[in-house]
């Protein structure tokens, strides 16, 4: 099912000028609901910005939300994040523009996640710390088709943000979600929501795929670009990213869980080369099964195949349950992206897809992703 709608990207801009036309924020556009389209996903995680092990502690607080004490654990590593470039204005005119986001310190010595789009052309950044100190940011690396980006400032000691366990969060799990909304001065707007929905693939009008998304009711809006959205116990799960220009209460955030290879990628400086499989899937749960008639208890149903695609040329097609990549089981339409993501272009692989009673193992060589689809 597809939901035609208006989702704008969280920076907040300015210009220096009154005058007209100048830089605006693109558009997100067709929100494809329920399923995802398979691209890459989680590994193993950034480690530097996990201090100790999270796995086992819950994702929601079990009686109601202590905001204050999740607030009083992010926001040191909570940071204001201003870029200026040179724009045009309607008459063509060179015009200066600043925009204003949010971002989140994963490592002591300076390193700071947020949005590509929030320093997307930017000539210059700067990093405004919790501790009300601004400095010059440098950008490490980006990677336009997650929208991230990883930036360092020349500073040590920093407090940094504890990274959840995406792949744990339920619908109706609380959040709360921190960014510099609207730019208003006098620090970081503070809202609490719940997780609305999962796996939300959200598509631009430049072709721009979000992936494995978090959608949420917390209120967020421009300037939040770049934020943590933050579980019941303080630690980031997600990065704010879109929300909708059209409807109301929803938010869009990036899942961390998959957002973490692309940032330890974009922390070494090193260029972004996601694979593609071209299919998109929803998890088999007891519902989809017993609606389609599926021999599989588990796995990703593919649900449509991309024409020209890896999928199409090894054969796969709709109806189709791919329960393993590479002999490691696929449980969720999420895990299958995620298993893809731990490979590079160019692989060959053994998928086992089970089609009606029938079970393969089909081989299938990953490619680098579509430009339409960066």
């Amino acid at each position: 099912m597809t939901l035609s709608t208006s989702l704008a990207p969280l920076t907040e801009p300015t210009r220096d000028t009154a005058a007209p036309g100048g830089r605006g924020t693109a558009t997100l556009l067709a929100v494809a609901l329920g399923a995802s389209l398979v691209g890459g996903g989680v590994v193993a995680g950034f480690e530097r910005s996990r201090p100790g092990s999270t796995a086992a502690a819950p994702v929601g607080a079990p009686a109601g939300l202590d905001v204050r004490a999740i607030l009083a654990k992010a926001e040191p590593a909570v940071v204001t994040v201003r870029t200026r470039l040179v724009g045009q204005d309607s008459f063509a005119q060179p015009v200066a523009e600043q925009g204003t986001g949010t971002g989140v310190v994963v490592a002591a010595d300076g390193v700071i996640v947020t949005n590509a789009h929030v320093v997307a052309g930017a000539q210059t950044i700067t990093v405004q710390l919790a501790d009300g100190r601004t400095l010059p940011g440098r950008v490490l690396g980006t990677a336009p088709g997650s929208d991230l980006a990883v930036l360092k400032v020349a500073a040590t000691g920093l407090p940094i943000a504890e990274l959840g366990d995406s792949a744990a969060v339920r619908v109706g799990d609380p959040v709360v979600a921190i960014g510099n909304a609207l730019a208003l001065p006098g620090g970081p707007t503070v809202t609490e929501g719940i997780i609305s929905a999962l796996d939300r693939t959200i598509s631009t009008d430049t072709g721009v795929r979000l992936e494995h998304v978090l959608q949420t009711d917390a209120a967020i809006n421009p300037g939040n670009s770049g934020g943590p959205l933050l579980d019941g116990g303080g630690r980031v799960i997600g990065i704010n990213s879109a929300t909708s220009a059209s409807g109301q209460s929803i938010g869009f955030a990036i899942a961390i869980g998959p957002a973490e290879p692309v940032l330890r990628q974009l922390e070494q400086g090193q260029s972004i080369a996601q694979p593609y499989l071209g299919v998109e899937t929803t998890t088999v749960t007891p519902q989809v099964q017993a609606r389609y008639g599926l021999a599989a208890d588990t796995g990703a149903l593919v649900v449509s195949v991309q024409p020209g695609s890896p999928a199409e040329a090894a054969g796969l097609q709709a109806g189709d349950v791919v329960t393993a990549v590479a002999g490691t089981p696929v449980t969720t339409s999420d895990g299958l992206g995620a298993l893809l993501g731990g490979h590079r272009p160019g692989e060959r692989l053994r998928l086992a897809v089970t089609r009606g009673s029938s079970t393969a193992d089909v081989a299938v060589t990953l490619a680098a992703r579509p430009d339409a689809q960066q």
